[in-house]
């Protein structure tokens, strides 16, 4: 593996790095000279923490976050705990010789391994199809489990998005709490998505404080 990566300037118009947080730009850019010839790298917080950060105080929760960020935002495609690959990854590095093998499995093998062979009825069509046709993101690894409703990463990630993550926790937790969910609801992200909506109408707005200037410490919380 090389000793490091390129980094090219046109870097700087990307819109999925502009629309990324300064915590998440931050862990991209560390983790990208741990690249392999392939693109990868650990994707095991514990693992990325003790090879690619060991001197940081970032806890493996945060880097978990922004993992779940960067996953979101297509600037890398991340299986939880096995390997981080980051997306697009040929078009802007040069190698010298034959490719090494790399010791990560690879992305898309290893979801494809995990998705299990369901069954998407298309309610305006009543068409039906399998999970493996369609496109790798919308068979994407689960977040978390809700009394048998899946949150996916990138539908908690939208949720992150449109809302405070604060917000979003706490109701993932209400209803991880509400008796009969199952029996109520079918779709774990529109539950959140409503439930998000009927609390922030019930709030009073809140001025929005000055911003505040942001340094190293505060991105590694």
């Amino acid at each position: 593996m090389a000793r490091g990566r390129m980094l090219d300037r046109s870097i700087k118009m990307s819109k999925k790095i502009a629309k990324t947080s300064m915590a998440g730009q931050w862990l991209y850019f560390r983790m990208l000279p741990f690249t392999d010839d392939h693109g990868r790298t650990h994707g095991d917080p514990e693992d990325i923490k003790a090879e690619i950060l060991p001197k940081e105080a970032m806890s493996e929760k945060k880097i978990r976050t922004l993992l779940i960020e960067l996953h979101g935002n297509e600037l890398i495609l991340w299986a939880d705990d096995q390997v981080c690959e980051f997306v697009d990854w040929h078009d802007h590095q040069t190698l010298k010789g034959r490719p090494a093998n790399s010791k990560f499995p690879e992305y898309q093998a290893v979801t494809e391994k995990g998705v299990k062979r369901l069954v998407k009825v298309d309610k305006e069509t009543n068409e039906t199809g399998s999970l493996s046709s369609l496109p790798l993101s919308s068979a994407s690894k689960v977040y978390k489990d809700i009394q048998g409703l899946e949150l996916t990463i990138e539908e908690y990630q939208k949720l992150v998005t449109n809302h405070d993550k604060e917000s979003v926790d706490s109701v993932l937790m209400a209803m991880e709490n509400h008796k009969g969910l199952p029996k109520k609801y079918v779709d774990a992200y529109k539950t959140a998505s409503a439930w998000l909506k009927r609390r922030a109408s019930k709030s009073p707005d809140q001025p929005v404080d000055k911003l505040k200037q942001t340094t190293i410490e505060d991105l590694k919380r």
